[in-house]
């Protein structure tokens, strides 16, 4: 009988432990910010066009920020 009770304290406890864990997950926003230059073309090629790319990603919806 005692070793019942101990296999559902211990599950209790890890049950108690992950649901108390779960409370601190926070969303997170990644943000990058991209050099576009013809150098970094795969092939390389001596086009003068160049330009930025400022891009966030929320890791809770996993969806692209749109600003």
């Amino acid at each position: 009988m005692n070793a019942i009770l101990f296999r559902i304290g211990i599950g209790g406890l890890a049950l108690a432990m992950t649901l108390g864990h779960a409370g601190n997950v926070r969303a997170e926003t990644l943000t990058y910010k991209v050099a576009l230059k013809s150098a970094s073309e795969v092939p390389p090629n001596a086009s003068s066009g160049s330009g930025t790319a400022d891009v966030s990603y929320d890791t809770q919806s996993r969806s692209p920020i749109r600003g």
